[in-house]
């Protein structure tokens, strides 16, 4: 028995100091894996990819960033630590460059250590200039770190000059409870959300945040919830991306393009358009007719509508400027979550009274894993049309429409309510497979020896 205790006190010991050495290599696995909120200055985020930084956002002149990457998000960020104790505000500004390609993800963050108290951030899409940007955000007494992030997202080229970080005067925000803000939200999806059967009472108490939450804190809450909800349409706009709504509505599209095939086929490229300026969807829906009107004058004996690009954005302004070729067709519907329909209404504009009746026409739709939202309400559209097939590769899977619901602190939770319903009943809410499945680089020539038979 003596022997067997002298055995155990040395193997106690050595016992021991094995979990010291686990416990120091989790810390320190932890330490290089782990947001670092103590950090300062530059770092890299995401990807390997060709960066080049010179200078500081504290500068006077700013720092200059150059991003590049084919395919993985890529990024650089910088922070600043603060003394905590007030609350402050931030401003960051760019005075010069170009998102060349791509899109481009702006975000200031404040931190309590390990804690993210606030993040707000502006969506930038290249083609674009930089030049007189600016993203504000109040930060709370607590925090102790400020950090600034420039990323490029799946691919593309930003080219950033005269990046500042400075304080600016405190925002005028109001005083919002975070659990308020919170149970808003939450009590929003239980009532209106398409897929709110899959948010359970447990799912809701487990990302309600603490008393003592900060707003930023219950927005990232809520931003779980979404997730939970698992529909991939719904979002929330922070207070911060709604004021530079207003700015982002009159961006200019990427105009519809149009060519003649073989002496007698349309080909008609389709792209999405963003923002609700008036003008901008006037110019976009007269663009589409227009296109279609010369196509006529040419004598095309049918179409390719081209939506392999078309990632979405306001649906209306693309079902006006195809209403010649959807003329005496029901379109499609929404339907909610009770069944309940409500169909669509395919304005004939003046602009569309002009262009000829372009019904009877075959037409071939040619979609793609990029067609989304939007996009797919148009594929929809044309989905119980006679002399009508599909080409290409399934859809995105948003065929879902969204309503806005604004919140407490000035957000807007974008909630997905309704599915998609085509022509003939069929109800979607997924992705729309094609007709005939054809890769990327077939589509075109599948579609065109379709036409060819008609």
């Amino acid at each position: 028995m003596l022997a067997l205790r002298r055995w155990l006190v040395p193997a106690g010991k050595w016992l021991l100091l094995l979990g010291t050495v686990l416990i120091a290599c989790a810390s320190i696995a932890l330490a290089v894996l782990a947001d670092n909120p103590w950090r300062s200055g530059w770092r890299a985020l995401g990807h390997a990819c060709t960066a080049r930084v010179t200078g500081s956002p504290l500068d006077p002149s700013g720092a200059a960033l150059r991003l590049g990457t084919d395919m993985h998000d890529c990024g650089r960020a910088f922070a600043l630590q603060r003394r905590p104790g007030e609350r402050a505000a931030y401003a960051l500004t760019i005075d010069g460059g170009r998102a060349s390609a791509g899109q481009v993800m702006l975000t200031l963050s404040a931190f309590a250590g390990q804690r993210r108290l606030e993040r707000v951030q502006r969506r930038i899409v290249a083609p674009a200039g930089l030049r007189h940007t600016r993203l504000e955000f109040a930060v709370p007494a607590e925090a102790g770190l400020i950090e600034l992030a420039v990323v490029v997202l799946g691919g593309g080229q930003v080219d950033a000059h005269a990046i500042r970080l400075s304080p600016v005067d405190a925002l005028q925000q109001p005083d919002v409870d975070a659990v308020a803000l919170y149970d808003q939200a939450a009590a929003l999806m239980a009532q209106h959300a398409l897929q709110a059967p899959r948010l359970s009472d447990r799912e809701v108490a487990r990302w309600r945040p603490m008393p003592q939450a900060t707003p930023g804190e219950a927005r990232r809450a809520v931003r779980h919830l979404l997730r939970a909800l698992g529909d991939n349409h719904s979002f929330l706009v922070d207070p911060v991306q709604m004021q530079a709504l207003p700015q982002q509505s009159r961006a200019r599209f990427q105009p519809p393009r149009w060519e003649l095939l073989e002496g007698s086929w349309g080909y008609l490229e389709v792209p999405g358009v963003l923002g609700g300026d008036a003008e901008v969807t006037r110019q976009y829906t007269t663009a589409l007719l227009s296109a279609l009107q010369e196509g006529h004058r040419y004598g095309v004996r049918g179409w390719m509508v081209d939506l392999r690009g078309n990632t979405g954005g306001a649906m209306w302004p693309m079902l006006a400027g195809l209403e010649p070729l959807l003329r005496g067709h029901p379109a499609g519907a929404f339907e909610d979550r009770a069944g309940r329909r409500t169909a669509w209404r395919t304005r004939v504009s003046s602009g569309s009274a002009q262009v000829a009746d372009l019904s009877q026409l075959p037409v071939a739709v040619l979609t793609s894993p990029r067609t989304a939202s939007s996009g797919e309400a148009v594929a929809v559209a044309f989905r119980a049309r006679p002399r009508t097939r599909s080409f290409g590769e399934p859809t995105a899977g948003l065929s879902t429409g969204n309503r806005g619901f604004t919140l407490l602190d000035g957000s807007v939770l974008q909630l997905t309510t309704v599915a998609f319903v085509d022509g003939a009943g069929i109800r979607y809410g997924h992705e729309l497979m094609p007709a005939q499945p054809a890769a990327q680089g077939a589509a075109l020539d599948e579609a065109l020896r379709w036409l060819q038979r008609q």
